[in-house]
């Protein structure tokens, strides 16, 4: 069976490559898959952190069996949360702004509103930091936030 394995973030370059089409048996979990991969790709890696996996835009564990045509997508660990109504919820490629924000959700029944500004290390896993650059798999992101 074929399954189409998607990198993300970090997982992406140290594979270097966006994806990989991998050619599994029947029965095949995604742990195999990711086995599988890891061989299917320009670069050796391996999974330095616990990661997500999806399934077809829907999150699965590593012993979920794959069928053919599936896609695997391997997600890097991501943080964050709101409890903001999901009307406030957006991606963009903007930069983003603190105080507008605060001030977009701000309400007099709260007490407090905390955003966080994160700084960037000058260094990762040994090599310098250039910059940063954010990513969503944009299909499944968009699914789960309607």
């Amino acid at each position: 069976m074929r399954v189409r394995v998607l990198f993300f973030a970090g997982l992406r370059e140290r594979a270097g490559a966006p994806s990989a089409d991998l050619e599994l048996p029947v029965g095949a979990t995604v742990e195999t898959a990711m086995d599988s991969a890891r061989r299917a790709t320009p670069r050796q890696w391996k999974v330095t952190t616990r990661i997500m996996t999806a399934v077809n835009e829907e999150y699965v564990p590593v012993t979920h069996e794959l069928k053919d045509g599936d896609e695997l997508a391997l997600i890097p660990p991501v943080s964050g949360g709101t409890s903001i109504p999901s009307d406030h919820v957006e991606i963009t490629t903007s930069s983003l702004d603190p105080l507008a924000f605060s001030a977009r959700v701000r309400d007099d029944t709260d007490g407090a509103i905390v955003t966080f500004e994160g700084v960037t290390r000058n260094h990762n896993e040994g090599r310098k930091v250039l910059y940063l650059e954010y990513e969503a798999y944009r299909p499944m992101a968009d699914r789960k936030i309607a």
